[in-house]
């Protein structure tokens, strides 16, 4: 049997078909797929009310892991919010004392690139609100918090605007009461204070921490925030403070040198060195006002007016407490 021989050149040419055909079919290929609806996969995470057991007792382990997973999947191409916040609500659920979760997931809800909306940041600050009682040594979780209570969450409700405002305010003068907190955001807070008609509170608010900040940079700041709101010379509220400061320092030197600047307003001036045994025996304010009273006697009641001729004169009040006899029966 004679063997059909072929030609090179025809087998590099039907190779060459082959190789165009299926570029084009890929491209078609590439081109429908194109078309159809992008799919977004969530990372699995257990509820909340599974997760411990799902960790069959390594909670801390299971928290770490998805952690990890956590920070993967963030910044990809398909991150979202739902996913993100399922991730962040077992980790809380496996470890609560974990800090940094509260903070990461209340920033990260806002940047995922599937969107964010106003039912997410309000998971935000109810979980950074959570936050705030695992963790409450924590400066971050309140600050977080106030920042998207103040600038994230919207409303047309004059109403829950100024309850969220309050909120945030409250949040972030907590914040910045805690060593290692940026004094700059009682700015924020006392404009808001401010606005909500809360002048002498933003006042109080801003003098306490200027007494007590060390940062030279913010307590400029605070002081120029303290002028505009008292609209005076900045100048004149800093040497007053610096006054009032260097009466503290001084007092505190003198009674308690040894406890913080926080404890030594709390307890006070140092108690006298001896009993006085006459403020002891002092009665109380409000049975002294008694005793005064009692002193002065029970008010006279006002005489009787005199009769005039016409009309008869008015009854005294013995008089009128007894009946008048009546008149005796006519004879039959």
């Amino acid at each position: 049997m004679t063997a059909v021989r072929t030609h090179p050149l025809v087998v590099a040419a039907f190779g060459v078909a082959l190789m165009v055909g299926a570029q084009g079919v890929r491209r078609v290929a590439a081109s429908q797929r194109a078309r159809w609806p992008k799919t977004v996969e969530t990372p699995y995470a257990p509820s909340p009310a599974a997760a411990p057991m799902v960790a069959l007792g390594y909670r801390e382990l299971a928290a770490d892991l998805l952690w990890v997973r956590a920070l993967g999947y963030f910044g990809g191409d398909d991150d979202t919010a739902e996913g993100v916040e399922g991730l962040v609500d077992a980790i809380v659920a496996l470890d609560p004392q974990f800090w940094r979760v509260y903070e990461w997931g209340g920033r990260a809800v806002d940047w995922v690139d599937g969107g964010t909306t106003q039912a997410d940041r309000l998971w935000a600050v109810a979980l950074l609100e959570h936050g705030t009682l695992c963790c409450p040594d924590h400066w971050r979780i309140p600050f977080v918090a106030g920042q998207i209570y103040i600038a994230d969450l919207e409303t047309d409700d004059p109403h829950q605007r100024a309850a969220w405002d309050l909120r945030g305010a409250e949040l972030l003068e907590r914040a910045v009461r805690m060593p290692g907190a940026p004094r700059g955001a009682a700015t924020l807070a006392a404009y808001v204070r401010t606005k909500l008609g809360q002048q002498e509170r933003a006042v109080r608010d801003l003098k306490e921490l200027i007494l007590t900040t060390t940062d030279a940079a913010a307590r400029q700041k605070l002081v120029e925030k303290l002028a505009a709101i008292e609209q005076a010379d900045a100048a004149d509220i800093e040497a007053e403070l610096a006054a009032a400061r260097e009466r503290f320092d001084r007092d505190k030197a003198r009674e308690l040198p040894m406890v913080p600047d926080s404890l030594f307003v709390i307890l006070g001036d140092n108690p006298p060195p001896y009993i006085d045994l006459a403020a002891l025996a002092a009665p109380p304010p409000l049975l002294r006002e008694r005793e005064d009273d009692d002193a002065v006697g029970p008010a006279t009641p006002d005489e009787p007016a005199a009769a005039t001729p016409d009309e008869p004169a008015a009854a005294t009040p013995d008089e009128s407490a007894v009946p008048a006899p009546a008149a005796p029966a006519p004879a039959p």
